[in-house]
C-alpha cells in the first residue's frame, strides 16, 4: 500500500471487480447481456456529447458515469436470475411488482462501488440520482443533470434513433439550459459513435439503425490468440472493456508520480497485482542504445545493475527490434539460449524469461522483463495482450515524466539566465556608487587630517563600505570564495563596530552596553568580514528583542583547554525576553522568516555557518523572561 498508494490499488481492484467478477456468469445465463452494454454505451456517448454542449469540465468523467450508471446490474446477477421474468435488457423489462425494489438495489450497488473508489467527483451521486424525477434533479450538480438527461434520452427508445421524442428533448433543454438543436446534434453524434464502437468490438448482438453489424478487430484475430482457437464476439467485448477499464485507471494514477524511482516502484507493484506474476524488472535504453537496469528494488539481485544488454541474439534485443513480446518458451526461440539470457534467468531465479517491449508507438524506451516458469507462461498466455498494453502505458508514463522533467530543466535554465543577467546589472549599479563614496571619503579624510577621532571613524566607515562592496561583487561568483584569513584583534573589531553602529542599534533604543574586553587577548587568524557579520547579526537580534530598553554585556577572554589549547571567547549576554523553548530546539536551523515566531533570531543559521567556517563553535542558553546568552569560541592563531 505504501509503495503504490491506496488510490492506485483501490482503482485497480475496483476495475478488476467491475470488469471480470460476474461478466461470464451473466453472459452465459442471460441472453440480454449485449443489450445491457448497448444501453450503457449509448448513455455514456450521450453523457459525453451533452457535457461538451454545456461546457462541463471533463467529458471523460461524464462518459464514465454513463458507462457505470447501471453497473449495479452486473454486481447483483443472482438477484436478477432468481426472477425468470426479468432480464437485463433495460428498465422496462422489470415487472411492475418488483420494479422499485430491484431498481433501488441495482442503483445502490453501483453507487456503493463508486463510493469505495473515493473519487473526487459527484459520479456516485449522479448514478444514485439517475432515476429521480425531473423536479428533483433540477437542484443537483451539473454531472448529475447530464447523466439524468442522457438516461432519459436513451431509456424509452426502440432503437438508437433517440431524437424523435420531442417531449424528452424539451425536458433536457430545460434541465441543462441548452437549445433543442444542440441536444439533437448530440443525439446524432452519439448514434454514430455507438455504431463505430460496435464495429470496433465486432459484437454482432449490438444493433444500430435496425441492422446487425458483424466484424473483427481492425487487425483481425487478436495477436496472441492460440492457433486453432476463435474468439467469440462476447469474448472480444469482455477483453476489450476489461482491458480498457483497468488500463485507463492505471494510466491516470501513474501520471501523479513525481520521480522516476516512484514511477517504477508503482509499475512493479501494479503489474504484480494485475497479472499475478513476480514483479517485473525494467531495462531501459541508454544513450548508446544498450539495455541497462532501471533501478534497484528490494529482494532483487544486485547483479542486475551490472548487466548491460547489447547481444543481438538476446530475447530482450529481439523484443525491441521486432516490437513484440518474446519468451524463452516461444517455439522459434529454440533450446539454446544466449548466455546473457541465462545470466538474467539465474539472476531472477527463474526457468525462463518473458520480455515485453515498452513501445509508445513512436519510440521504444526499453523492456519489461518477467522471470517465470514454462507452466506460468502457459497459464498467463491469454494475458499477453494486456501485458503489452500495460508495457505501453509504462512507456508513455515514463516518456511523459521525462518530457516534463526536460521542460522543467529548460524553464529553470531560462529563469536562472534571466536572474543572472539582472543580478549582474544590479551588482554593477550598486557597487560602482559604493566605490565612488569610498573615494570621496578618502578626499574628506585628507582635508581633516588634523582631527584623529574623526579620522578613526572615517577609517571604520571606509572599511564597512569596502566590505559591503566585496559582498555585493561576490554575488556574481558562481563558486563560493574562500575566506580571506588575516591576523586580527577581536577587541579592535568589537570597538570599531560599536563606534559605527552603537547609536543606531543601542543608544536609540535605550540599551546600555557594558564591556569587559580582556586587554591580554591574543591575536587570532580569521576572516575579518565574517567576524563582523557574526557580531552584527547577534547584536541586531538582541537590539530588536529589547526594543523598550535593556542591558547588553560584551565580554572577551582567553580559555585554555585541558590539552593546553588556547581559544578566544566572546560572550554576549542580554536581559531581554529570552527565546521560547520550541524555538531553541531549532535555533541554528534555516527557517522561512514568515514561519518564525517572535524572538526566534532571524539570521542565526547564517551565524552558525560562519562560526563553523572560521573553525569555532557557538552555544546559546536562554530563559524566557530573563535573557539570552551567546558564547562563541575561536582557536587562537
Amino acid at each position: 500500500l505504501e509503495l503504490i498508494g491506496r488510490p492506485l490499488l483501490r482503482i485497480i481492484i475496483g476495475s478488476i471487480a467491475t470488469g471480470t467478477n460476474h461478466t461470464r456468469a451473466i453472459s452465459v445465463n442471460n441472453t440480454a447481456y449485449p443489450e445491457f452494454w448497448k444501453h450503457s454505451l449509448l448513455v455514456a456517448e450521450l453523457a459525453s456529447a451533452l457535457s461538451r454542449g454545456v461546457n462541463f469540465k471533463d467529458s471523460g468523467e461524464a462518459y464514465l458515469a454513463g458507462l457505470l450508471h447501471d453497473i449495479g446490474r452486473l454486481l447483483l446477477p443472482e438477484g436478477v436470475q432468481d426472477k425468470p421474468s426479468v432480464d437485463l435488457k433495460d428498465e422496462k423489462a422489470l415487472p411492475d411488482s418488483g420494479e422499485t425494489v430491484l431498481n433501488s438495489a441495482f442503483i445502490n450497488a453501483g453507487t456503493q462501488l463508486i463510493d469505495h473508489w473515493e473519487l473526487q467527483s459527484f459520479m456516485a451521486d449522479a448514478v444514485l440520482f439517475h432515476k429521480n424525477s425531473a423536479e428533483e434533479i433540477r437542484s443537483t450538480d451539473l454531472l448529475s443533470r447530464i447523466l439524468w438527461s442522457a438516461h432519459l434520452l436513451a431509456e424509452n427508445q426502440a432503437d438508437i434513433n433517440i431524437s424523435q421524442n420531442s417531449n424528452n428533448l424539451a425536458t433536457v433543454s430545460e434541465i441543462l439550459g441548452i437549445d433543442i438543436a444542440s441536444i439533437d446534434k448530440a443525439c446524432q453524434h452519439s448514434r454514430i459513435k455507438l455504431s463505430e464502437t460496435a464495429t470496433l468490438l465486432g459484437v454482432t448482438d449490438i444493433q444500430t439503425d435496425n441492422s446487425h453489424i458483424s466484424g473483427h478487430f481492425p487487425s483481425g484475430q487478436p495477436v496472441f490468440q492460440k492457433t486453432g482457437e476463435k474468439q467469440s464476439a462476447q469474448d472480444q467485448l469482455d477483453g476489450f472493456l476489461g482491458n480498457r477499464a483497468v488500463m485507463q485507471s492505471v494510466q491516470q494514477e501513474l501520471s501523479s508520480f513525481s520521480c522516476e524511482a516512484d514511477l517504477f516502484r508503482a509499475l512493479r507493484e501494479a503489474s504484480s497485482i494485475l497479472f499475478g506474476l513476480r514483479r517485473p524488472v525494467f531495462l531501459l535504453q541508454d544513450s548508446a542504445s544498450r539495455l541497462v537496469y532501471a533501478g534497484s528494488m528490494e529482494g532483487e539481485s544486485p547483479l542486475l545493475s551490472k548487466i548491460e544488454i547489447e547481444s543481438s541474439n538476446s530475447l530482450l534485443v529481439r523484443a525491441v527490434k521486432e516490437k513484440r513480446p518474446c519468451s524463452s518458451f516461444d517455439p522459434e526461440t529454440g533450446s539454446s539460449s544466449p548466455l546473457v539470457d541465462i545470466q538474467l534467468s539465474r539472476a531472477l531465479r527463474s526457468e525462463g524469461l518473458l520480455c515485453i517491449p515498452m513501445d509508445t508507438g513512436k519510440h521504444i524506451h526499453g523492456v519489461m522483463l518477467f522471470g517465470l516458469s514454462r507452466d506460468q507462461f502457459a497459464s498467463k498466455f491469454d494475458l499477453l495482450e494486456q501485458l503489452t498494453n500495460f508495457a505501453r502505458i509504462a512507456a508513455k508514463s515514463l516518456e511523459a515524466y521525462r518530457s516534463l522533467e526536460e521542460r522543467e530543466k529548460s524553464v529553470k535554465a531560462e529563469l536562472t539566465f534571466k536572474f543572472e543577467q539582472n543580478l549582474r546589472k544590479a551588482i554593477h549599479e550598486t557597487a560602482n556608487p559604493l566605490g565612488i563614496i569610498n573615494n570621496y571619503l578618502n578626499i574628506v579624510s585628507g582635508k581633516i587630517s588634523e582631527v584623529p577621532a574623526v579620522q578613526e571613524e572615517l577609517s571604520i566607515l571606509k572599511d564597512e563600505i569596502a566590505r559591503l562592496e566585496r559582498i555585493i561583487r561576490s554575488l556574481n561568483d558562481r563558486k563560493e570564495q574562500a575566506v580571506e584569513v588575516e591576523s586580527i584583534n577581536v577587541n579592535s573589531v568589537i570597538e570599531g563596530l560599536l563606534a559605527l553602529y552603537g547609536d543606531t542599534l543601542f543608544n536609540s533604543r535605550s540599551i546600555v552596553i557594558e564591556k569587559q574586553l580582556s586587554p591580554e587577548l591574543p591575536s587570532s587568524r580569521m576572516d575579518r568580514d565574517s567576524l563582523k557579520q557574526i557580531l552584527f547579526n547577534l547584536w541586531n537580534n538582541s537590539a530588536e528583542a529589547m526594543s523598550a530598553g535593556g542591558l547588553l554585556r560584551i565580554n572577551t577572554r582567553t580559555i585554555e583547554s585541558v590539552q593546553g589549547a588556547i581559544s578566544i571567547e566572546i560572550q554576549l549576554i542580554d536581559n531581554g525576553p529570552g527565546i521560547p523553548a520550541e524555538v531553541m530546539a531549532l535555533l541554528f536551523q534555516p527557517l522561512d522568516p514568515d514561519r518564525r515566531p517572535a524572538n526566534s533570531g532571524v539570521g542565526l543559521s547564517i551565524v552558525a555557518s560562519l562560526v563553523e567556517k572560521l573553525g569555532g563553535e557557538i552555544k546559546c542558553s536562554s530563559t524566557p523572561g530573563t535573557g539570552t546568552e551567546f558564547t562563541i569560541r575561536f582557536p587562537q592563531a
